[in-house]
Formats: structure tokens, C-alpha cells, sequence
């Protein structure tokens, strides 16, 4: 399990987003990851920068593919997924959520 925060560098208090992973322990080359950036922070990139972070540090530990369970018109995070992707596969879920599955580009 990874996690990452960022904070305000003037008000350290001030949570601004929040991501992490979760190795799948029925599938140990795969992990949950998820990324939350607080609504006054967003289109500042670091759901991005979070997110690559992230899947630098899942293929540091040997993961190879991330998942994650989002909602369908959440352009960013498809986008984001797509970057640290080499091949992705998404699948609905109904009611406007996609599962997603993105093989990590090397």
C-alpha cells in the first residue's frame, strides 16, 4: 500500500489531494489505485502529477497493471490513465461507472 498527499507548502495543514495504491492480493501484479483532489485545487495538474507518481512507484514494486472504478464522464482521470497506460481496458458498470484496467507503459 503507497500514499501520497499533497499540501499547501504555506499552510501545510491544508490537504490539497490525496492517492494511493493497494496491491490486489488475489492478483499481486495488479493494484487499486485511486487519486481525490479537493474541488478548489482542481486543473492544477495534481491529480496528474499524484498519478504518475504513483504508477512510477507501483513498477518500482513490480506492479504491472493499475484498476480503478470511475465515473464514465470524469474526462481527467481517463485521461490520466491513459498517460501511464500502454494498453488500457475499461468495461462498464451501469449507472455511469466504468471499471478501468491499464497495463503500465515500461
Amino acid at each position: 500500500h503507497v500514499a501520497l498527499v499533497a499540501v499547501d507548502a504555506s499552510d501545510p495543514m491544508e490537504l490539497l489531494a490525496v492517492g494511493r495504491f493497494v496491491r490486489l492480493p488475489d492478483d499481486p501484479l495488479t493494484a487499486d489505485v485511486a487519486v481525490v483532489v479537493g474541488d478548489c485545487h482542481q486543473g492544477m495538474r495534481l491529480g496528474t502529477r499524484i498519478g504518475r507518481l504513483l504508477a512510477d512507484a507501483a513498477r518500482e514494486r513490480g506492479i504491472r497493471r493499475l484498476s480503478a472504478t470511475m465515473r464514465a464522464d470524469n474526462v481527467p482521470a481517463h485521461r490520466l490513465f491513459d498517460s501511464v497506460s500502454s494498453r488500457l481496458v475499461e468495461g462498464s458498470l451501469g449507472h455511469g461507472v466504468h471499471d478501468v484496467i491499464g497495463e503500465l507503459a515500461a
